[in-house]
């Protein structure tokens, strides 16, 4: 009887697989992991930013609400700076009134401005500065005068449209200008004496003498006054370098 094969049975290779392929795989699986971490901890600043976000945009836009709630609101107050009137609930702006007023009076008003400041140039130059005890003593007298004839200042300014202001800065420009012409308005004995023949009648009866003279130095000066200031205020503005940019 024939011998029996013995039956072998072939077993499947083993898988090898390098340490390196070990190393390699546990790597990659670690940096999933890494990058499921990073994904997820990206996901929870976004999450935790966005309240935090609305909130900063939330008081923005309440600071610029409010803002533009007291600038409007300021606006208001000062509705006087833009609108002159309403009319039927029309405005006026006050554009339009200062066109109109520099139609009218454009020209003079520039023009005594400009005077002004040339005369305000010369007194820097020359060092003169008007005391208020100066201008305190001409609205004295002025005041004084005007109530010997039954008149009162404030209602006389008043009638003029013109401050008490108005007037003072009047009054130191004119002490300017009789401080720069001050060797050109000297009034002698003879003048007052001259004056005061000439001009008889323009004295009240009960007057004294020395405030006849008073009165009648203080005319002749102001005539004095008047015309060696058109001359002087010519020739200054012939050496000053003046350029007009509005013709009226």
């Amino acid at each position: 009887m024939a011998a029996k094969k013995k039956a072998t049975t072939k077993r499947a290779p083993k898988k090898i697989t390098s340490k390196r392929s070990r190393v390699s795989s546990k790597r990659n699986d670690d940096a999933m992991i890494d990058d499921t971490m990073l994904v997820t901890e990206e996901i929870d600043i976004v999450e935790y930013n966005q309240p935090r976000r609305s909130k900063l945009i939330n008081r923005r836009n309440i600071f610029i609400l409010l803002l533009l709630g007291s600038f409007g609101y300021l606006l208001y107050l000062n509705r006087g700076l833009f609108v002159a009137a309403m009319v039927n609930n029309q405005p006026i702006s006050r554009v339009s009134v200062i066109s109109e007023l520099e139609k009218r009076q454009g020209k003079s008003a520039l023009d005594s401005l400009v005077t002004e400041t040339l005369i305000m140039q010369e007194a820097q130059k020359n060092n003169i500065v008007i005391s208020s005890e100066e201008v305190d003593a001409e609205l004295n007298t002025i005041n004084e005068n005007l109530k010997a004839q039954g008149q009162d200042l404030d209602q006389l300014l008043s009638m003029q449209g013109m401050k008490k202001d108005d007037l003072v800065k009047q009054i130191r420009v004119q002490k300017v200008v009789e401080k720069l012409l001050s060797d050109k308005l000297a009034v002698s004995d003879e003048d007052i004496k001259k004056y005061l023949t000439d001009n008889k009648d323009a004295f009240n009866a009960d007057a004294k003498p020395e405030e006849k003279e008073e009165q009648a130095r203080t005319q002749i000066k102001q005539e004095k006054l008047g015309t060696e200031f058109q001359t002087w205020l010519a020739d200054l503005k012939a050496k000053s370098n003046i350029r007009y940019y509005v013709s009226y």
